[in-house]
């Protein structure tokens, strides 16, 4: 043997390298004592040289210290982090251990602390006292300390930064460009208190999270346990029962009732940094929320005089009743003082609106012949008989500088499809006259505006009654909100009414006890309040939308208060009850609140607090549940079975899995659903959604017909922080509008662009006012005009002052005066650090898709068209839908895996779900339906609830094959009534006229029906072919891993014989020997056997 080639070392201390090197191999190295013969001093032999060998020996330890170190002992401590090690950490330390949930649930949350806590190199020494000293689990506390570690300390430090920034009020800045010790000590004091905070949030996320993971997956009896023992206290315990319920819902209806209930439309836009500027000038435009009221003749036939007439009353009857508390402003005439003073304003700040073609055509107009020429001109003009009107402007503009000027007027609208009758506005064929009114309150502030709605249309047909060829027509944003808001709240009581009526008569029919309506409602209510009173802590409040689309999830609450009444029958003592309901119960509020969870993570602020909502109402009724309801409930002998109830027991006790026509109708029918879900579509047009009385749409069709006609008139925003930012955003976009109009892409623009001029801009014109206008060019303009002035007799003063004029200093536009304000009233709005300026643009409908692109991708430009911004929302919103489909999924799915420990049941409970999920798109596919914005929030609802099914259905098939027990007939009839309650609430929403609502009804039918024939059949049928199929023969239920082993089996015998048959087919033509043949067909079918036998299920390799 070469030593040399093998080890370092080839002396004597090789030994001591083969010992390590065997270590290092997983080899177990023992001590056993030996005898060593030591000869006497004179006859002892020594080849030991003390330095070199010493020398060597010391190298050799410090090359296996140094390897040791830096590869063995990470590598084993990476083989230690395995799958497998981790798990039997887990089962021996946290589902095995003897104590009690809480004491690992703080354990866990005093690791997670101190973790967090910057108490660098002392953390694990103080929660290993800390854990000591209040007797907890020292392992998981160590354990759930070293969420600090490397690829976590960046995370952990930022978001303890953050949390010091949102505490302290300060913008997160960590002053990286600008060192010093203020700076340092600020960064550092916002670290230190976020750290603290933060340490103690995820300290109590992480113990709410891992109750709910040890409640689910440790034993049942633990948790059951748990419930039994806190029942029998109770029942000891009367007084105390009532008086912590009696504090538990004092304590929430305090803090719940301080809730704030936002009604703001735009909670439901996606929250993002893109969306956030567009939500900014929707809450914030005034243009949006104009009513607009259309007074006409019958038959087309109108006197301009009596709608004047008409309109002036309805204006002087609104402003008495309404002025300053419904409506800020009524605009129905033109204001022709305001159009003298813009002239004034325009040619009073000339210089500032002159542009380099106006200079060049002031140098060709400052010569001798053109001024003579003018001189002429103006006194034509004043010897005319206007000359009396116009002798005040000449006087001031002799040479008519202004005149052109003032063409800028006309860019503040657009091609004139208005005509202006004594002030007043009418469309251009005089058939129609126009007022506009600006209402206090904004479109979302639905019940507010009610107020003004009602008063509008008394006002309205007040007039028609007054003048009988009079017709008066409205129409406006916040009219179509209030519509909605009527209808909608109409829908609601009508069909919530009459589900009611029907729930109620169907309990009372079913179980014939009078507690059995409040017994159910109670834990609903419960967990509502119990919702509200955490989110009043978490955010202080809501949207008020969210609570009312959460009312939907009431349904599945129902349903836990019906699985306790209805299992009552089957049991002989409330105890008994607790132990059979605890777990399916548990187990199912926990999956579906991970369902709705999932909407936490979209981009939609109304999204998010439904889901949180829902998820919150679902753990308090759950607790209600658990905790307080079986004390009012009784045991079996109290229970009065009625005829309905046996009824619907006999129903759900037939074996629907055995029917084998329903089986095959659900099997063909998902087949085909597979392919007609493909058709579903999304309906992003969200204004389809809309109610809209006769009425109105009546009015909305006749303004476009008037106005818009092929073209529609759409608003380009410009946004700024302030004036100045906002008119520079404005000015670079005037050459891409001129450009697109060019091109015929829009047909016309219109904006006050020309008076917002920005503030550098402004300097540039001064000064190059100021170097136009030199002394002697000014000297020889007003000698000049003196004595082409003489030729017609005009005074020596006559036109002094114009030279007063040339010669005053001009400055920068003021936006504050008076008549910039009233100028740009309806194109500039301000609120909150945020500055809109407005762009008219009227182009074809085919044309946006072209044009709005080029704007889009310009950060501070909002383009306010109500359908483009909706569909824009909406699929934004439709994106999210399948992140929230794939996170509920995913922990549905986890929290499945976790609770049944195997993945074959995890998928008996899961698989339902999906089919019935492909047949309610399949079938609104087959139907037509359409998902929408609505309807698409509903389905995490069936999916929450179908959820629920399955894991009933799962415990009551495990109970029927450990104990014998039929708990699965008694599971069935509490869906049936949880199926039945969900199908009566949602499908009286048939009967709703609301577009929004109706959408609702038919899906939630179907995807109700769709989930309890699955369950029903479906789930039965898997249990039968994996685990009770296999038992009845004596084999052990099958696994997906042994399945899979057959699979493959089969595959490779397949294609094993497939190869050998071509083989035998191709040798035949071989010119080789006989036996030769032989010999290697042999040693083919040896290899293809023994392939096989390794494969197959329950085979393994002797060793």
């Amino acid at each position: 043997m070469d030593v040399q080639s093998c080890w370092y070392t080839a002396k004597y201390e090789f030994e001591l390298e083969a010992i390590v090197f065997a270590a290092w191999g997983d080899v177990v190295v023992k001590n056993i004592p030996i005898h060593v013969y030591y000869p006497p001093q004179a006859e002892r032999v020594s080849h030991f040289r003390p330095f070199r060998d010493f020398t060597r020996i010391s190298v050799l330890n410090t090359v296996l210290v140094l390897i040791t170190c830096l590869w063995i002992i990470p590598r084993n401590l990476l083989r230690k982090l395995s799958w497998s090690n981790c798990k039997r950490f887990f089962t021996d330390n946290v589902l095995n251990t003897r104590e009690s949930n809480l004491k690992i649930v703080l354990a866990i949350m005093l690791g997670i602390f101190m973790g967090i806590v910057p108490l660098w190199g002392y953390q694990m020494l103080i929660t290993l006292f800390l854990a000591h000293l209040f007797r907890l689990n020292k392992v998981i506390a160590l354990v759930a300390a070293n969420v600090s570690i490397p690829p976590m300390i960046p995370l952990l430090l930022y978001g303890s930064y953050r949390t010091g920034c949102m505490v302290l009020g300060n913008p997160p800045d960590l002053h990286l460009g600008d060192l010093s010790l203020e700076n340092v000590k600020s960064v550092l004091e916002q670290y230190l208190i976020g750290s603290i905070i933060f340490a103690m949030a995820c300290s109590l996320l992480s113990g709410v999270i891992s109750t709910a993971l040890l409640a689910i997956c440790r034993r049942k009896t633990d948790m059951t346990k748990f419930f039994v023992g806190l029942y029998n206290y109770f029942e000891r315990h009367k007084v105390l029962f009532y008086l912590s319920l009696s504090v538990c819902i004092l304590f929430m209806a305090l803090f719940a009732a301080q809730v704030r209930f936002e009604e703001n439309v735009t909670s439901f836009f996606p929250d993002t940094k893109d969306s956030q500027n567009s939500i900014n000038v929707f809450e914030n435009l005034k243009i949006k929320d104009k009513i607009i009221i259309m007074l006409s003749g019958k038959d087309g036939m109108a006197d301009a005089d009596s709608l004047i007439e008409a309109a002036e009353t309805i204006k002087q009857d609104l402003q008495q009743q309404a002025e300053g508390t419904l409506i800020k402003e009524i605009f129905s005439k033109v204001d022709e003082n305001l159009i003298n003073s813009a002239g004034d304003f325009v040619y009073d700040n000339l210089p500032l609106f002159l542009s380099d073609e106006d200079y060049q055509r002031l140098d060709t107009l400052l010569t001798d012949e053109n001024i003579a020429a003018l001189m002429q001109k103006n006194y034509s003009n004043l010897i005319s008989p206007a000359g009396f009107a116009l002798k005040d402007y000449l006087m001031r503009d002799p040479l008519g500088l202004g005149s052109q000027t003032l063409k800028h007027l006309q860019d503040f609208q657009l091609e004139s499809n208005y005509e202006l009758i004594n002030e007043h506005i009418f469309s251009q064929d005089g058939s129609t006259l126009l007022m506009f009114i600006t209402p206090v309150f904004n479109t979302g502030s639905t019940g507010k505006n009610d107020k003004l709605i009602r008063l509008i249309e008394d006002e309205l047909q007040k007039a028609e009654k007054e003048h009988p060829q009079l017709v008066a027509e409205y129409f406006g944003g916040p009219s179509v909100g209030v519509y909605n808001a009527r209808q909608i709240k109409k829908d609601t009581l009508v069909t919530s009414s009459i589900a009611l009526i029907i729930i109620i008569v169907f309990i009372s029919l079913v179980f014939k006890h009078k507690k059995s309506i409040p017994l159910i409602i109670t834990p609903v209510l419960f967990g509502a309040l119990f919702a509200l009173c955490l989110i009043y802590f978490i955010k202080g409040g809501i949207s008020a939308i969210a609570v009312g689309a959460g009312s939907a999830v009431m349904g599945i609450a129902l349903s836990y208060s019906i699985h306790m009444l209805a299992h009552q029958n089957h049991v002989s003592s409330v105890q008994q009850l607790i132990r059979e309901i605890a777990y399916p119960l548990t187990v199912g509020s926990f999956t579906t609140i991970g369902a709705f969870f999932g909407l936490i993570f979209t981009s939609s602020n109304l999204l998010r607090d439904f889901g949180l909502f829902a998820s919150l109402a679902l753990i308090g009724t759950t607790l209600f549940c658990l905790v307080y309801l079986p004390h009012f409930l009784k045991g079996q002998a109290h229970v009065k079975q009625g005829a309905v109830l046996r009824f619907i027991e006999k129903l759900n006790a037939y074996p629907y899995e055995k029917n084998k026509g329903l089986v095959g109708f659900i099997l063909i029918l998902t087949l085909v659903c597979i392919f007609t879900s493909q058709n579903v579509r999304f309906n992003e047009d969200m204004m389809s959604l809309n109610y809209e009385p006769a009425h109105l749409k009546q009015a909305e069709n006749k303004l476009t017909e008037l106005f818009d006609k092929q073209e529609k008139t759409v608003l380009f925003v410009s946004t700024g922080k302030d004036m100045g930012d906002a008119t520079g955003q404005y000015d670079r976009n005037k050459p891409a509008a001129l450009q697109l109009k060019e091109e015929g892409k829009i047909k016309d623009y219109a904006s006050a662009g020309q008076f917002l001029i920005p503030e550098e801009v402004q300097e540039v014109r001064l000064k190059q006012w100021h170097n136009y206008w030199t002394p002697d060019k000014k000297a020889w303009l007003c000698k000049t005009i003196r004595t082409e002035a003489a030729h017609y007799h005009f005074r020596e003063h006559a036109f002094e002052p114009f030279f007063q004029w040339l010669d005053r200093p001009f400055q920068p536009l003021d936006y504050q005066n008076e008549i910039t304000t009233q100028l740009l009233n309806e194109w500039q709005t301000s609120a909150d650090s945020l500055t809109m300026l407005i762009t008219q643009v009227r182009m074809n409908e085919a044309d946006k898709e072209a044009v709005y692109p080029l704007f889009q991708q310009k950060e501070k430009v909002v383009i306010f068209d109500r359908g483009y911004l909706a569909n824009q929302w909406v699929s934004a919103v439709n994106q999210d839908f399948y992140l929230i489909l794939y996170i509920s999924s995913f922990l549905i799915f986890f929290a499945l895996w976790i609770s049944y420990g195997r993945i074959e049941l995890t998928l008996m409970s899961f698989l339902p779900m999906l089919v019935s999920w492909i047949i309610i798109v399949g079938l609104m596919g087959i139907l037509g339906i359409e998902f929408n914005i609505i309807n698409i929030i509903l389905s995490t609802f069936i999916f929450g609830i179908g959820d629920d099914f399955s894991i009933f259905i799962m415990d009551g098939l495990q109970n029927k094959y450990r104990t014998g027990r039929q708990l699965l007939n008694s599971h069935k009839t509490a869906i049936f009534f949880s199926a039945f309650t969900t199908v009566i609430g949602m499908g009286t929403l048939v009967f709703a006229r609301h577009p929004a609502l109706q959408s609702i009804s038919l899906i939630s039918i179907l995807g109700m029906i769709a989930v309890v024939l699955v369950a029903y059949t479906l789930q039965p049928i898997l249990f039968r072919f994996f685990i009770t199929a296999p038992a009845s023969k004596g084999l052990p239920p099958y696994t997906l891993t042994g399945l899979a082993r057959t699979g493959c089996l089969f595959l490779l015998f397949f294609i094993g014989c497939l190869f050998l048959r071509l083989l035998i087919a191709v040798m035949t033509l071989l010119p080789i020997r006989k036996a030769y043949k032989k010999q290697v067909l042999c040693q083919l079918i040896h290899v293809t056997c023994k392939g096989l036998i390794h494969i197959a299920t329950f085979v393994h390799k002797e060793r």
